[in-house]
């Protein structure tokens, strides 16, 4: 392994981030499709999707560096604004399975009133 593989892979504090190569290569295997047809303009629902988790694993576990709007686009061929788009999208999708699942958990009483679901203050990983 060459000193750069070892920097793109684990940070100053020691924690191992997972190269995007390696993300690309996880996605791709887990749709059955190739690099080559997730960069293309095609926009077939499962080439979508692959694109959506490729954006999403990135975020998390790419080093920070590599975690740009542009950086990422310029990895799958799409403009930065997609690149948010789809990872706001996946956030906020999130956001509302945390909090339907909660509100089927408690009794009618409890349930927070309309605005902002996190102003309740309940811990949600969206807020």
């Amino acid at each position: 392994m060459s000193m750069n593989e070892t920097t793109e892979q684990t940070g100053r504090n020691g924690k191992r981030y997972t190269p995007m190569i390696e993300i690309m290569a996880a996605v791709c295997k887990q749709y059955g499709t190739n690099q080559r047809e997730i960069r293309s303009r095609s926009r077939h629902d499962y080439l979508v999707a692959a694109r959506r988790l490729f954006i999403f694993r990135v975020m998390e576990e790419a080093h920070p560096r590599h975690r740009s709007y542009s950086a990422i686009g310029r990895h799958i061929n799409r403009d930065h604004t997609t690149v948010r788009y789809h990872f706001l999208g996946l956030r906020d999708d999130k956001h509302r399975k945390y909090h339907d699942a909660k509100r089927s958990c408690e009794p009618e009483a409890s349930r927070h009133s309309a605005g902002h679901p996190c102003s309740a203050g309940h811990g949600c990983p969206g807020g």
